[in-house]
């Protein structure tokens, strides 16, 4: 079965939502470099695509998609415990988003990998949150 990139996203926008469903989605720029000063106040997401691969495994090949979604959260008065909550939420949005179960039933997908949880201060401004996570998505096609 062939998919689209809007597929993909829609994939991870419903698992993003189901943990989490005040999380605001950015999606203004598709390589991820804009500008995000104005959702100081608010926690949001950005989801986008990387490079896309292809490789011949047998009588078919592997599509592999890089997909990378950042977390962003404001500044808390309780630093600690709002770092391990936004931590905490981007593994439970992993999860949610590698399970076997739930790509499969999709039908879309072949799978898809968490390959990394990454926390980093956003920019200069140490009190406030980036998590990034990056994907591997996967299907197999025959030409």
């Amino acid at each position: 079965m062939s998919y689209t990139l809007s597929d993909i996203r829609t994939y991870f926008n419903t698992a993003i939502l189901a943990i989490d469903p005040n999380l605001k989605a950015w999606d203004q720029d598709p390589f991820g470099i804009d500008d995000v000063n104005d959702f100081q106040a608010v926690t949001f997401y950005k989801l986008y695509f990387g490079s896309i691969d292809l490789e011949r495994d047998g009588d078919h090949y592997i599509e592999s998609i890089e997909t990378t979604l950042e977390i962003y959260a404001p500044r808390s008065r309780n630093e600690l415990d709002n770092f391990d909550s936004v931590l905490q939420k981007a593994i439970d949005i992993k999860d949610c988003i590698v399970n076997p179960t739930t790509n499969k039933a999709s039908g879309l997908f072949t799978e898809i990998f968490g390959t990394t949880i990454e926390p980093n201060p956003l920019g200069e401004d140490d009190k406030s949150v980036k998590i990034v996570l990056s994907f591997d998505v996967r299907r197999l096609k025959k030409y």
